[in-house]
């Protein structure tokens, strides 16, 4: 095990000098910013300090992952230490790069942070309280949650699974299956590549906008309770009452369930956008 405490700007090599391979980067930050992005190398990683503030981060690398910390979580759910802290660690804030074989699993977890992380073709798990989340083309799994973050997400592949509170969800020509996301005063845009794909999708008061393009089967089921639910233009429901129904034609190889309380609800295939 080595381990590093850093208390000014500075770059670290890690796993340069010897067969071990970095697989997992646990981060775990108050304020600031982390970017984890990947490099044409096989094994090692480089951590490069730009900004710290408050207590010293502390770095360890095992062998096999690389952990960068401000929060010490033992104990008790990363989630819920994130959400206690809140404000009270306010001065700790880093900023901070990581570079990474593309291999690689992320695990960041932040209070005010920003995240960005790019091209891993591992799964990636990012909680933040308030920070915003920016995804680019990650290959696996992602499991992204937040309080008042905004999410965006680009070009990813795999499954996908989305929680917010009254940050947005938007996500961008990607090809995911199955999808899940869920919030409650924030609004969900989904943009598809494939209609070959799962979706389950709900709010509170926010609106759901589902882009896809055309499928030869499809299982669609909206509802809002005070809102509009569409499909390719047109409105399932009589208006003045509880919007919403189901339509299925063919093999569906594209399922759909969305729901709002006081949001609109609407499906967009790809015939319809074009129009």
């Amino acid at each position: 095990m080595q381990a590093w405490e850093i208390r000014e700007p500075q770059t670290l090599k890690i796993g340069d000098d010897g067969p071990a391979t970095v697989r997992t980067v646990s981060v775990s930050i108050v304020g600031g910013q982390v970017d984890v992005v990947t490099h044409g190398d096989a094994a090692g990683a480089t951590l490069e300090v730009h900004e710290l503030r408050g207590r010293p981060l502390q770095v360890t690398w095992d062998g096999n992952t690389l952990k960068v910390t401000h929060l010490k979580v033992e104990g008790e759910n990363i989630w819920e230490t994130l959400k206690r802290l809140g404000s009270s660690a306010a001065q700790d804030r880093a900023r901070i790069s990581i570079a990474v074989p593309e291999g690689v699993t992320a695990k960041l977890n932040t209070v005010s942070a920003q995240v960005l992380a790019s091209g891993l073709t591992r799964p990636a798990k990012i909680n933040t309280v308030s920070g915003g989340i920016t995804l680019d083309h990650i290959t696996d799994a992602v499991d992204v949650n937040t309080v008042s973050g905004t999410i965006e997400l680009h070009g990813l592949v795999g499954s996908l699974k989305a929680n917010g509170v009254s940050g947005n969800i938007t996500v961008h020509r990607s090809r995911i299956d199955p999808v899940k996301l869920n919030t409650v005063s924030g609004d969900i845009t989904l943009d598809l590549l494939s209609a070959k794909t799962s979706i389950s999708s709900t709010a509170v008061s926010g609106d759901v906008l589902v882009r896809v393009p055309d499928a030869d089967g499809f299982d669609v089921q909206l509802s809002s309770l005070s809102g509009a639910a569409i499909v390719d233009g047109q409105r399932i429901g009589n208006p003045g009452t509880r919007g919403g129904g189901r339509l299925s034609e063919g093999n569906p190889t594209l399922r759909i369930k969305a729901s709002s309380v006081s949001g609109d609800v609407v499906v967009m295939r790809a015939q319809a956008v074009e129009q």
